[in-house]
């Protein structure tokens, strides 16, 4: 989960980042600067919340393929062998 957390600063920091750094950005008044910087949390915000529910879930309702796991034994099995 802290994966998660410190990619979303790093995707906030850089979308910011470049556009604080285009030549229209100087053009906007000081409300428009705010309220671009708000959507831009606001929208990363909610994926962020969307790959915590889905991490959530994952970890709480975990699937084991047991198919998979046959075949790793099996291969394990004869790679121990070799």
């Amino acid at each position: 989960m802290r994966v998660v957390s410190e990619q979303r600063k790093r995707l906030i920091a850089s979308i910011l980042s470049a556009a604080e750094s285009s030549p229209w950005w100087r053009r906007l008044s000081a409300d428009e600067k705010s309220a671009y910087r708000d959507k831009v949390i606001t929208s990363v915000g909610v994926f962020y919340d969307l790959c915590r529910d889905v991490i959530k879930v994952t970890e709480e309702d975990g699937v084991r393929n047991e198919y998979a796991i046959e075949l790793i034994e099996q291969i394990h099995s004869k790679v121990g062998k070799a």
